[in-house]
């Protein structure tokens, strides 16, 4: 055996033990997610009961951290993403993965962390399927979803890496713009368009409407294309419909 190929051994020996450490010190006593409401920017009244609402519709969510195949110390993406059904698997934005041989782990509103198998990749559609490798508890079925309408009301779920989830409410400006959304490698074709403050760390994460069914997921935003509301300047975000999510679901799981 030559020297590179004891070295590679020894790091996925060290990675295994680093992984099975974390995982270990995260289930064992876990410590719940709390949503967030931190936008002042945001009318959290604006929807009906949110907080009751956010708070069912948020079981869908995850936070997704993405380690060097190598090297668990080296965080190399992190994000949010969307359990899509009962099972385990989740589906989240390309960019946040970056490649198959990166070793992913979520973290559910329980506070509890899980080791996930990365499961297809595809930039040209800015979306990753991830499967959780341990039996997952905290859904019984795949959330309801819905199309989106212009002027839709909307809240997202997304974090940045050492936060609690930030819930931010917004409408939907388009459905169906025809436009590309790309950023480098990755990109997505007619994606719809938001008028919401979400911040780095959404991506990947759910859209939902009023009622707590799915719109879509996160991709990005644009702080250069603004749209003027009532005296404020709105952001533009980007989603992946739900129905493509699912096409992409049900082609790869």
């Amino acid at each position: 055996m030559n020297l590179r190929s004891t070295a590679i051994r020894h790091a996925i020996s060290v990675a295994a033990i680093l992984a099975t450490s974390l995982l270990a010190a995260c289930t064992t006593s876990p410590k719940p997610l709390e949503l967030t409401y931190p936008h002042s920017w945001v009318n959290y009244n604006a929807i009906e009961d949110l907080r009751r609402i956010a708070t069912r519709a948020s079981n869908y969510f995850v936070k997704i951290f993405i380690y060097d195949a190598y090297n668990l110390a080296e965080v190399v993406g992190a994000g949010s993403g969307i359990v899509v059904d009962e099972i385990g698997h989740v589906i989240t934005a390309a960019h946040i993965v970056k490649n198959l041989e990166h070793r992913a782990y979520i973290k559910n509103m329980h506070g509890t962390i899980m080791p996930a198998q990365i499961v297809h990749l595809d930039p040209d559609s800015e979306l990753a399927l991830l499967r959780i490798s341990i039996r997952y508890e905290s859904v019984s079925e795949p959330p309801e979803t819905v199309e989106p309408t212009e002027g839709q009301t909307a809240f997202a779920v997304g974090t940045a890496p050492s936060y609690d989830p930030v819930v931010s409410t917004g409408s939907v400006r388009s459905s169906r713009p025809g436009k590309q959304f790309r950023s480098g490698q990755y990109g997505f074709e007619s994606p719809i368009v938001l008028n919401m403050h979400v911040d780095t760390g959404y991506s990947g994460g759910p859209v939902f409407n009023a009622e707590g069914k799915l719109l879509g997921m996160v991709i990005g935003f644009d702080g250069d294309n603004t749209e003027q509301i009532n005296s404020e300047r709105i952001l533009t975000t980007y989603a992946i419909p739900s129905s493509k999510l699912y096409e992409f679901y049900y082609q790869w799981r």
